[in-house]
């Protein structure tokens, strides 16, 4: 008895480790409109392709070999929006950041952002471009059963645009 209680409890450990994994799918916005400024866009409901943004920030580009400015920030204390013909003024929040689904503004895919003038690292102002939001998406897989033991079993699916994503 105490054999085939072992070789349940084994074939129920090796099914639950390797045939049991979740997909997870994290939606955003992502740009780069020069070589000193990200600008990265979160929505309300990470998980739901057509959920409004809640969050934009500008943030320096400093990461791996690509530093090029430490600190960024907005002058103005309002910025422009443009979605679906309709013009929003979006208050700035931090010095970095605008919160539109806060003030009750609905954006989403196809925004336009109009930044107007930005500091770089204390000295520089540069006249930002108008930004044209792009929805990104990232895909991985995880074990939930291990991931509860603490085993990281992630795997990076998809890192890209929407329009590229090939999966379920």
């Amino acid at each position: 008895m105490k054999k085939i209680l072992k070789i349940v409890i084994f074939t129920m450990t090796i099914l639950n480790f390797s045939a049991c994994s979740v997909l997870h799918k994290t939606y955003f916005y992502d740009q780069e409109p020069n070589k000193y400024v990200h600008v990265i866009a979160y929505v309300t409901e990470n998980e739901k392709r057509d959920s409004p943004i809640d969050f934009i920030d500008i943030c320096p580009i400093n990461y791996a070999n690509r530093k090029t400015s430490k600190k960024v920030e907005i002058l103005s204390d309002k910025i422009k929006a443009v979605y679906n013909g309709k013009e929003y003024s979006l208050n700035v929040k931090g010095q970095t950041a605008v919160l539109p689904y806060k003030e009750g503004v609905i954006l989403k895919e196809g925004t336009v952002l109009y930044f107007g003038k930005v500091r770089v690292d204390d000295k520089r102002i540069i006249d930002m471009p108008p930004v044209k939001l792009k929805q990104y998406i990232k895909v991985y897989k995880y074990n939930p059963i291990a991931d509860g033991f603490n085993i990281d079993t992630t795997q990076n699916i998809y890192y890209g645009p929407v329009e590229g994503y090939k999966g379920r």
